[in-house]
């Protein structure tokens, strides 16, 4: 009876976790689309939109029926064209390459401690390559963008400090970059020359070379730049992670996550300086740059959405009236911005004007939202 009812409350926590599309307007889109997985742990977009990879917990329970707990859909043809069962025990990150014709899924092992890496080819609607390691603690990957007729390269990041660079055709590891800190995070820059990494001791933002994987600058805090050593200076009080660079490249933000607390600071990355920190909501890394980089979006700690004009470093608006913490945001069609929170409503804000749009009221918390601008709609999970 009791393993019954495990799989019962499993069965409705699944059905209340279903991927969807949603139009413009909040509603359901005319041709209505609901991922065939067991439950969407995750929800991940390609760069133009024209792909979404959905994927499923698989840690605590198996394939039911004929549902899947991976596949990659093409919005535009409205057709999954992707569909995998048992791959992993747990989604990690789904990358694409600069002109979407390769994914690459990562995931780990439900049975041991493996990190498996599926390269898909999304024009032949196959699977590339496969490749079992050894989980050394994985962080992130990202695709380094490659010349033509020039190998094509996987940066697959641990926390242990190592970075493998990966050729996509063959999984091969091709150069390492090694860090003598643990990592927090890393991104690699618009034109695949450079990585921008944070670590545990704190000492700031560091940008590697690939070609060379040397040190090329650090991006200190408020406190060394005015003099103090950087390696004795206190930065933070905790360790900066996920570091995210901005739509046009010309900041990076990185998120310190304290114990009552989240703070984000802002880089400039052109002048390799620090700027100012932010104090936000909860333990979410929730914050984003509109593609202008003009402005800055991130929760304060009392669950408004603040948009920040960074070249003026004045507050432009504030979105009040969400009752409870911020679950995710997107902004679409380059002034509007749509956000979900944990009074199960998504409300569509005009973003320079700080005036509500419209609220859509649900049964359930969403938890995740992306926009396509290739099918002009929302998914959510």
């Amino acid at each position: 009876m009791r393993q019954l009812l495990i799989v019962l409350v499993l069965l409705s926590f699944n059905i209340s976790r279903a991927a969807f599309e949603l139009k413009l307007n909040g509603s359901k889109s005319d041709s209505f689309w609901q991922s065939n997985l067991k439950t969407a742990s995750q929800v991940i977009q390609s760069p133009s939109g024209k792909f979404i990879a959905v994927a499923s917990n698989n840690l605590f329970i198996s394939s039911l029926g004929d549902s899947y707990d991976f596949l990659i859909r093409d919005v535009k043809k409205k057709e999954d064209i992707i569909r995998g069962r048992d791959l992993f025990g747990l989604l990690l990150n789904v990358v694409f390459n600069r002109d979407e014709s390769l994914a690459t899924a990562l995931g780990s092992s439900r049975s041991s401690n493996k990190l498996h890496i599926v390269i898909f080819n999304l024009i032949k609607t196959s699977i590339l390559k496969t490749i079992s390691i050894e989980n050394q603690g994985f962080l992130n990957a990202f695709f380094i963008p490659s010349k033509p007729d020039k190998e094509s390269f996987l940066a697959v990041g641990y926390i242990t400090g190592r970075i493998e660079l990966r050729n996509i055709q063959d999984g091969q590891v091709k150069k390492t970059l090694e860090n003598k800190e643990p990592l927090t995070g890393f991104v690699v820059n618009s034109d695949g020359t450079r990585v921008i990494t944070t670590n545990r001791k704190s000492l700031g933002i560091r940008v590697i070379g690939i070609e060379d994987g040397q040190v090329e600058s650090v991006l200190p805090c408020k406190e060394a730049q005015e003099g103090q050593d950087d390696s004795s200076a206190k930065i933070f009080e905790g360790c900066l992670q996920s570091p995210q660079l901005s739509p046009c490249g010309k900041y990076i933000l990185a998120f310190e996550l304290l114990a009552d607390s989240n703070k984000i600071h802002l880089f400039n990355y052109e002048t390799k300086k620090y700027m100012r920190s932010f104090e936000s909501s909860g333990h979410k890394k929730l914050a984003a740059l509109t593609p202008d980089d003009r402005h800055l979006i991130f929760c304060s700690p009392q669950h408004n959405v603040l948009v920040w004009d960074i070249e003026k470093d004045e507050k432009l608006a504030e979105l009040k009236g969400h009752g409870a913490a911020i679950t995710a945001m997107v902004v679409f069609k380059e002034r509007s911005l749509a956000i979900t929170s944990e009074d199960e409503t998504l409300k569509f804000w005009r973003l320079y004007t700080g005036k509500l749009h419209k609220t859509v009221r649900y049964s359930k918390i969403l938890r995740s939202i992306t926009f396509s601008p290739v099918s002009n709609a929302f998914y959510v999970r």
